[in-house]
């Protein structure tokens, strides 16, 4: 009986047509590559420039903005508009061009993070934090206009996909004296929250090397800090991973991996990820 149920299964479905089960790899989409967001069309739409394909990134609601993956193929809606957002003149850090604002968690962790570089000799002052959608459209159609479109495409954001909206984003500059993408004054600036921002919370969204800018999409920004919550800082740091890479194996539930600097940090209190 067995054997002439298989060989009637065998009739039906020939042999080496049955796949394998497929593995959780397998079933995991691809983060997809700068290069390949690359050849995606970006033009001028009623005064906005866009990129065509661009998509509302997965996770877009206002409370999921420490997980949030914007990157050259990913952006928030442009009514996107964080709902805590506070002045960082109440928090007394110091802002190098006039009025900035961020999110309450980020502007309490902040605060701490510029309370511990003065302590250790390194002044900071804010250069731009929280950017609405019309104003990123003006800052990188101002970029167009000076450098031309390829070039701007290389170290800014188009409206929409950058970080600065999330309101958890900003540039970190000197506290006085030259633009904080000055490399001969800032390294001191640059070497200090290397080893010291994860601690509070910010990562650096944008790292050197030629294989973290081909997995960030953008040129090396280390004035360019985002803050994602000092257990994804942590994981980050411990990783090494690009943030933009980190945040999609997050997503996607793939497993994280201790890094070689790992050893050496600081675990945040009462983590209990898998990095112990």
């Amino acid at each position: 009986m067995r054997r002439a149920l298989l060989a009637a299964l065998l009739a039906i479905v020939p042999v080496g047509t049955i796949a394998p089960p497929m593995t959780a790899a397998a079933r995991t989409p691809a983060l997809p590559t700068c290069a390949a967001i690359a050849r995606l069309g970006v033009a001028k739409v009623g005064g906005t420039w866009t990129r065509s394909g661009s998509i509302v990134t997965e996770r877009s609601g206002d409370s999921q903005w420490a997980a949030t993956l914007l990157d050259t193929l990913r952006r928030l809606p442009a009514s996107y508009v964080p709902s805590d957002l506070v002045a960082l003149s109440a928090t007394a850090v110091p802002t190098a061009r006039g009025p900035q604002r961020l999110r309450a968690a980020a502007a309490t962790a902040l605060a701490r993070l510029f309370a511990a570089a003065a302590a250790d000799g390194v002044k900071l002052a804010i250069h731009s934090s929280y950017r609405s959608y019309a104003y990123q459209r003006t800052v990188f159609a101002g970029w167009v206009a000076k450098d031309g479109l390829a070039a701007a495409l290389r170290y800014s954001a188009l409206a929409g996909h950058s970080e600065h909206q999330l309101g958890t984003t900003l540039d970190i500059a000197r506290l006085r004296g030259g633009a904080p993408w000055d490399d001969r004054g800032y390294a001191p600036v640059e070497r200090w929250l290397g080893a010291n921002a994860y601690r509070f919370g910010f990562v650096r969204s944008y790292p050197a090397g030629a294989g973290a800018v081909a997995q960030s999409c953008y040129g090396s920004e280390p004035w360019h800090w985002r803050y994602v919550g000092p257990s994804s800082a942590y994981e980050i740091a411990c990783t090494g991973l690009v943030p933009r890479v980190y945040l999609w194996r997050v997503q996607q539930g793939i497993a994280l991996a201790k890094g070689p600097s790992c050893g050496g940090l600081v675990v945040p209190d009462g983590y209990a990820g898998p990095l112990r």
